[in-house]
């Protein structure tokens, strides 16, 4: 995330202002998306990618597309197990707290 932040700011020319890094960042700063933890770096994630599909030739699209469509696919492929995980197990804690209480 901070390498993708920091080369947004360097295809921006350095300036924060430039529309290139306004539209990748107009909410959250690199600093602030690293720490929101998985739900919300996939939600940034695709958003990002249409971004840098808007203009495919450019050397920040070419670079990073395959790496957040990459990390982005992995996260929520990781990020859906986890929740099927945990919803198989919850009927069985469920089961298990009802037998114990008996």
């Amino acid at each position: 995330m901070a390498a993708f932040g920091r080369a947004a700011v360097d295809a921006s020319g350095g300036r924060r202002d430039q529309a290139l890094y306004t539209r990748l960042f107009a909410k959250p700063t690199p600093s602030a998306a690293q720490e929101l933890g998985t739900g919300r770096e996939i939600e940034l994630g695709r958003p990002w990618l249409v971004e840098l599909a808007r203009n495919p030739d450019e050397a920040l699209a070419q670079i990073w597309t395959p790496r957040i469509k990459s990390a982005t696919d992995a996260l929520e492929m990781a990020f859906n197990q986890h929740n099927e995980a945990v919803n198989a197990l919850e009927p069985q804690a469920r089961r298990s707290s009802c037998s114990s209480a008996t």
